[in-house]
């Protein structure tokens, strides 16, 4: 169509010759003219096909596809097999084009299917009626689906030390206490699920790579707090600690410039592992709006927080007053030297 554009731009608007316009495409005036004549819109072409070697095997080979198609896929002949016996019964042609001929089988075939399921209801085999009619009057008397299929790809891994699991030039992490271990690998569609010692351990998205390059490295900074009890200077640059929340990221550039921050620091992450992360977070930010965060104010909060009840209010007056006014009597002082003693030391 671009084709036709140029050809009616050029002679009607620019007033270029017949000849140039052929040199300038390639094609022969005739060719030319006959399109400005005809005004044709848009040039339609026979469908062209060669004949090939295949040809005369192409009903056989058809046959093979569809009783192959039947059979389970470790009984099924591949297509090389299928080259092999063609060229025993004189096939001379090449594998690539018995690949392509079973390629655009399947396609004709699909369509086949799909036509029929939208022009005609299928009959069924069976019986007087179609299968759609059929499956109407089954279903009520299915029974209930139940458990559902749990449909995973296990593999046997091992933790490195630094408590990761490669798979698919990605890295995983799971807990320290897993490091230098076996464990199960069970890869979903979407995700996957770290099992050792009967239950679940670990569980991250899948992650896919699109190109052939480097894979990434996926932390949850979960996994990494015991090592942190050890190690807690290891919070300062540790890799698996970038993605902190907000709150603690807070805290912890506040706590850092306190001697004995970062220990203080890990108890306070440590506390996710006792209780719901959410609940801890609240108490951090809590802490933080108070102007006065520390582990202290931490846990009161959080104590407060699990026990559902808020801290009691104090209805003090706006001044206080004593009930018993101080005497001044010096008299006192006499009486304790009379006593003896060394008092004043």
């Amino acid at each position: 169509m671009a084709l036709l554009g140029f050809i009616r731009r050029w002679h009607l608007r620019d007033h270029v010759s017949l000849r140039e316009i052929s040199k300038r495409l390639g094609i022969s005036r005739n060719t030319v003219r006959r399109y400005l004549r005809a005004e044709t819109v848009e040039p339609a072409y026979a469908d062209r096909r060669s004949p090939t070697s295949l040809d005369k095997y192409a009903f056989k080979l058809s046959a093979w596809l569809k009783t192959e198609a039947t059979k389970s896929r470790k009984q099924r002949r591949t297509l090389k097999q299928m080259h092999i016996d063609l060229c025993s019964l004189g096939y001379e042609g090449s594998y690539d084009r018995v690949a392509a001929f079973a390629r655009q089988w399947k396609v004709d075939q699909l369509e086949r299917v799909n036509s029929a399921s939208k022009s005609t209801q299928i009959r069924h085999p069976e019986a007087e009626m179609t299968v759609c009619e059929a499956w109407e009057i089954e279903r009520p008397h299915l029974l209930p689906v139940g458990q559902g299929f749990d449909g995973f790809v296990e593999h046997t891994k091992r933790v490195s030390p630094t408590c990761l699991v490669t798979f698919e030039r990605n890295r995983y992490s799971v807990p320290a206490s897993f490091a230098n271990r076996p464990i199960s690998l069970r890869v979903y569609a979407s995700r996957l699920a770290f099992v050792a010692e009967g239950r679940l351990i670990a569980e991250h998205a899948r992650v896919f790579n699109r190109d052939n390059g480097a894979g990434k490295t996926i932390f949850n900074w979960r996994h990494y707090l015991a090592v942190l009890q050890r190690k807690p200077g290891a919070l300062r640059n540790g890799a698996p600690f970038a993605e902190l929340p907000v709150a603690f990221k807070e805290l912890q550039a506040i706590l850092m410039k306190r001697q004995g921050g970062d220990r203080e620091m890990v108890e306070v992450l440590a506390l996710v592992l006792f209780h719901d992360e959410q609940t801890v977070l609240s108490a951090v930010e809590s802490a933080l709006k108070s102007g006065a965060p520390s582990k202290q104010t931490i846990l009161n909060i959080l104590s407060r927080l699990l026990d559902g009840t808020p801290a009691p209010k104090i209805d003090a007056p706006q001044a206080l007053s004593l009930k018993v006014e101080p005497q001044a009597d010096i008299g006192r002082y006499d009486r304790l030297r009379k006593q003896g003693g060394n008092y004043a030391a």
